[in-house]
């Protein structure tokens, strides 16, 4: 380490908050990336990193796709902002038809976002906007998952179902109602039937007539990679319909192709009102949210002059981002990406599997796409998670050996997202550092 790289560890340890964790925490697992490329971080010394978790589930084409490097630059030097609030711009207008074409059903208009906390923030407050305008000012509750992570902003951690992301801040979002999900359950028709169980029982508890609308991640993410039971997001569905409930998906991490579809409520065949994207949308290279709302919503909001939606941020749909996010569709389609990631997620799994067999601590290899958890549980207590202390040094290990992983939920499930762009033989490495790091660690 030179000079100069020596005082950047310090400074960094001095002055950078790094979120979700202690300056003791990190300063064991302190690494400066310096350049990205293709699905790989290289630290100072040159150090290449397997990025299994594409960032933070967002950057879908790893570090270096010039295609969309070069439309940001472009965007860049045309114009570098303007704001939505004040006038439109040709990359906005362009990729909200891009993404109205390619959504289900008659999900035509978009509002956008600098990232995916303020996409739930305007979900939920357009939910309650459209409650009022509608006449049903007593719809004020919204029901959302247990286990389910929706941003650490106040609105989108009042609907997030982490009792660990909750607790030290105190009274939160009022008329927020949590259910079961399907974390913890196996994947099965029996585990749908309770989970629709609890949302009828909590809807009967509260009446449904006071309920505005009800959030779900179609494949929770950081609670662990759960895809649905058979039927689950149907039968949803299906009681929001009935029970005039707007439905939400939180499609953040899931949408934009992780799921080996554009959106997951392509692949689950469900109707949202409403769909919440960020991460993936604009490849990762630049801050955008996108929330896509059912066009009977829209019109009455236009017919309501008097009550206009009183929302928006200031770099909620800047050209750069919208700019990337357009780039983003062009290359998933032009390299036929989709296609991949199906193919890429079965083959992972397989792996994992395969790798992971000889264990006798694994209680789940699960997922959907390319979005997969291994789940881990203490072999001397069957059924009880991991230390989180043996999750982080899994992590050390693992990236002692070249692989970037992260555990969730204490330690004991690690989620893989790497970027769509790996071949074989880097899912293979995937695989297998994995493995090396729990054998060592376990």
């Amino acid at each position: 380490m030179d000079e100069i790289r020596a005082d950047l560890y310090s400074d960094d340890l001095a002055h950078v908050w790094h979120p979700f964790q202690q300056a003791t925490t990190y300063r064991q697992r302190q690494l400066i990336a310096v350049n990205g490329e293709g699905p790989y971080v290289i630290d100072h010394q040159g150090r290449r990193y397997l990025d299994a978790i594409s960032g933070l589930w967002n950057l879908n084409l790893g570090y270096s796709e010039q295609r969309v490097i070069k439309a940001i630059t472009q965007q860049l030097e045309a114009m570098p902002f303007t704001s939505l609030i004040v006038f439109s711009h040709e990359p906005s207008i362009r990729l909200a038809k891009a993404l109205a074409e390619r959504s289900p059903g008659d999900l035509n208009t978009v509002f956008f976002t600098s990232g995916g906390s303020e996409g739930i923030e305007t979900a939920l407050k357009l939910s309650r906007h459209i409650a009022y305008l509608q006449g049903e000012p007593l719809r004020h509750n919204i029901l959302a998952l247990r286990g389910a992570y929706h941003g650490m902003s106040y609105g989108a951690l009042s609907v997030t179902g982490v009792p660990d992301d909750r607790w030290q801040f105190g009274a939160l979002l009022p008329g927020v109602h949590h259910i079961r999900s399907p974390q913890g359950l196996p994947n099965s028709e029996n585990s749908t039937n309770q989970c629709i169980a609890d949302l009828i029982r909590t809807l009967e508890f509260l009446n449904p007539k006071t309920v505005c609308a009800l959030i779900i991640e179609p494949v929770m993410g950081a609670g662990g990679m759960v895809p649905p039971p058979p039927g689950y997001l149907s039968k949803i569905q299906e009681i929001c319909n009935r029970n005039g409930i707007i439905l939400i998906f939180d499609e953040v991490t899931a949408g934009m192709g992780r799921t080996g579809c554009l959106f997951a409520a392509d692949l689950y065949e469900v109707l949202p009102d409403i769909i919440v994207l960020a991460k993936g949308l604009s490849a990762g290279y630049y801050p955008l949210g996108a929330v896509l709302v059912k066009q009977e919503f829209f019109e009455l909001c236009e017919k309501n002059s008097d009550n206009v939606f009183m929302h928006g941020f200031t770099y909620g749909g800047s050209p750069a981002a919208c700019a990337a996010g357009l780039a983003y569709l062009e290359v998933v389609e032009s390299d036929k990406l989709l296609n991949k990631v199906r193919a890429d997620g079965r083959y992972l799994l397989h792996q994992m599997q395969q790798a992971l067999a000889k264990y006798n601590f694994i209680k789940d290899i699960r997922g959907v796409g390319l979005m997969i958890a291994v789940a881990l549980e203490d072999p001397k207590h069957p059924n009880q998670p991991l230390p989180r202390s043996i999750g982080n040094k899994v992590q050390q290990v693992a990236r002692e050996n070249g692989l970037i992983i992260r555990s969730t939920y204490g330690g004991s499930t690690f989620n893989f997202a790497p970027p769509f762009i790996c071949t074989q033989d880097e899912l293979d490495k995937i695989a297998q550092i994995f493995s090396h790091a729990l054998g060592e660690v376990v």
